[in-house]
């Protein structure tokens, strides 16, 4: 474990703090997506989501180009491991 100050991190935390609060509905930390392309695209669609809305998987798959997605776009979700960040 690395101890000691990261940037990054310290302002998750200040932006994660703020939304529990209720002082924030957005996050601005850069994020780095890892996954397939498949994924990235998907995580990408959702970060253009606004907050208190709503998108189907269907919804999603046509958004992305791939209409027939519908269940791959659950995988993808599956394997978000930042969904406080990307929901």
């Amino acid at each position: 474990m690395v101890m000691g100050s990261n940037e990054v991190l310290e302002q998750a935390m200040l932006e994660l703090n703020e939304f529990f609060s209720g002082v924030r509905t957005e996050f601005n930390i850069p994020l780095l997506l890892h996954g397939t392309n498949f994924q990235v695209s998907v995580w990408e669609a959702l970060l253009d989501i606004p907050l208190g809305q709503v998108a189907t998987y269907a919804g999603l798959a046509h958004r992305i180009g791939n209409p027939k997605a519908v269940r791959a776009i659950g995988s993808a979700n599956k394997a978000n491991k930042i969904q406080i960040f990307l929901p």
